[in-house]
Formats: structure tokens, sequence, C-alpha cells
């Protein structure tokens, strides 16, 4: 099992040694990307990254809704915090909802909508909870699981 044991606010100069980021400002030495530490063994963001999110316990890593790649490490549990779901919204008679939304209720999650295909992919905390909107249609309610298959009925008139 790989363990994230820290990150350093800070880069390597040319002879090796770790500049804080008060000596990188110094230095004009602005876009240096942070250390990690794995396993006692340094990596890069890129590096972490490629590192299966399975191998490492508690190890969370999501953009953000500014496209910034966000890690998040669950110490206190040291368990996974979120989970991704994968789906496919249709409508009763089988067809797939494209530009379906889908939401994640409290909004503790950016949602997202269906591809051309009715297909989705979102990463949520665990015990979070989906709402599935599309025109015409009533708005389903679901709790988040790893696989989901979506099927939306036609909103009732009144």
């Amino acid at each position: 099992m790989t363990n994230i044991v820290s990150e350093k606010n800070a880069a390597r100069d040319g002879n090796g040694k770790y500049i804080d980021t008060k000596q990188m400002a110094s230095l004009g030495m602005v876009d240096k990307e942070p250390i990690y530490i794995v396993d006692d063994k340094e990596v890069s963001e890129k590096d972490l990254i490629s590192i299966s999110a399975n191998d490492i316990k508690g190890l969370n890593v999501y953009k953000s809704s500014d496209g910034k790649r966000v890690f998040e490490f669950d110490t206190k549990n040291n368990v996974s915090t979120y989970v991704t779901v994968r789906g496919l919204v249709k409508d009763t008679a089988g067809n797939t909802l494209p530009k379906a939304k889908i939401n994640v209720k409290g909004g503790a999650v950016k949602g997202t909508v269906t591809d051309e295909e009715g297909y989705f992919v979102l990463r949520v905390p665990k015990n979070g909870i989906l709402q599935v909107s599309y025109k015409g249609m009533a708005t389903s309610t679901l709790n988040a699981s790893s696989q989901l298959m979506v099927t939306m009925k036609k909103e009732e008139s009144r």
C-alpha cells in the first residue's frame, strides 16, 4: 500500500537542495510545482496523477470547478470519502437523454450534464445524493453509487 507522507510547498534548486516559497520568490522561481513525498520518494504533481488513486489509501484526486487539480487526503479515517459515479440517463421508452443535468444535493460538488449518448461521470462524496433533471421529465433523486442507470419519467400534468 502506498502512503503519502507529506506535501512540501517547495522546489529544488540547481544543487538539489529544497528551497521554500519565500526563497523561490526571491530567486524569481514562481512557477515551480509543489513536491509530494510518496513512500519516502519525491514525486511531482504530474507523477502523482499517474499513480492510481486506488494504490494510495485515502487519496482523492479530482478537478475543481475552476479546472485545477485537487488532491484530498483523508488522514482522519484514511479511507476514500468520494466515489466516482458512472451512469446512463434514459426515458421509459429506452431513449438516451443527452444534456440531462446531474447535481449533487447540497452543492458539495459541481454537477455535470450527460454527453450526446446519455452517459455521465461525476466524482461525488460517498454518501452524496444525486438529483437528475431533464426538461419535461420528473426530477429523480438517487443515492450515489459507482454505477447508475437512471430512467426518467414524464412530468405529470397538473
